[in-house]
């Protein structure tokens, strides 16, 4: 992979996918449908699950409180993230990218990120402090079953599908290359193969803008920028998948 131009847009592409699911969301949300790159879990209060239930119900209100007040303190710069994340996305995806412009935002994203890290710091400080340590009992619970998930079989499925998709789009004369390791992949509108930055510019970002926005109003939520990675996780259901092909196929490119 070459230096320079190609080093600056990796580190975006980095920078992305870093902040792909930051602040946005509030306590207790959830993945968006289809697999995709934005619209998961934000980078807010860890709680609900069964360390929250576990709390009585006065300590349950504090955590509210105390939740409610780290969203409200954060809130203006984790829409400082998405805005800079949308035009990182914009920068990157251009027809002659602006390094200088990309390395720049890159930077901005990475030091409201780093403001982000130090709050959500303080906020966990101060629930160990009032609270106690319960509501890290529902992450600590994902993290045993995690241990023992089949990550083998989620990379097959994620193959088989990510190899579907792609021959769905073929069949309608588009050219699409696909690049997938474990459960994530990206589809390049391009024929392939696609190694670096070079290789990548040649995709038809117009297109994959179209497909984009298509399977979004089909309630499929795949990232927004051509450059961006996809991925499944075990959450996804066999009948996500087909619904997601099935938007695919009703696609118009």
């Amino acid at each position: 992979m070459k230096s320079g131009k190609t080093g600056l847009v990796m580190a975006a592409m980095a920078t992305v996918m870093l902040t792909a699911s930051l602040a946005l969301a509030r306590p207790g949300g959830g993945p968006a449908g289809g697999p995709g790159g934005a619209g998961g879990p934000g980078y807010g209060p860890c709680g609900g699950g069964a360390g929250f239930a576990q709390l009585s119900p006065e300590k349950q209100a504090a955590y509210q409180k105390l939740a409610e007040a780290y969203y409200n303190k954060t809130a203006q710069t984790r829409a400082a993230v998405g805005v800079k994340r949308a035009e990182l996305n914009a920068a990157s995806v251009a027809q002659n990218p602006d390094t200088a412009k990309i390395e720049a935002l890159s930077k901005e994203i990475g030091d409201l990120t780093g403001k982000l890290i130090a709050e959500r710091t303080q906020f966990r400080i101060q629930v160990s402090k009032e609270i106690g340590v319960l509501p890290m009992a529902a992450g600590l619970a994902t993290l045993n079953l995690l241990k023992n998930a089949d990550y083998a079989g989620l990379a097959e499925r994620t193959r088989k599908f990510a190899n579907e998709l792609a021959e769905i789009l073929r069949a309608k004369g588009v050219p699409v290359t696909v690049n997938q390791v474990a459960s994530l992949f990206t589809l390049f509108f391009c024929e392939g193969p696609v190694t670096d930055f070079d290789s990548a510019k040649k995709g038809d970002a117009a297109r994959y803008a179209s497909f984009y926005t298509q399977m979004r109003e089909a309630g499929m939520l795949f990232a927004p920028s051509a450059y961006e990675c996809a991925f499944l996780s075990f959450a996804h259901t066999d009948d996500d998948l087909s619904r997601t092909l099935d938007a695919a196929r009703g696609v118009r490119l």
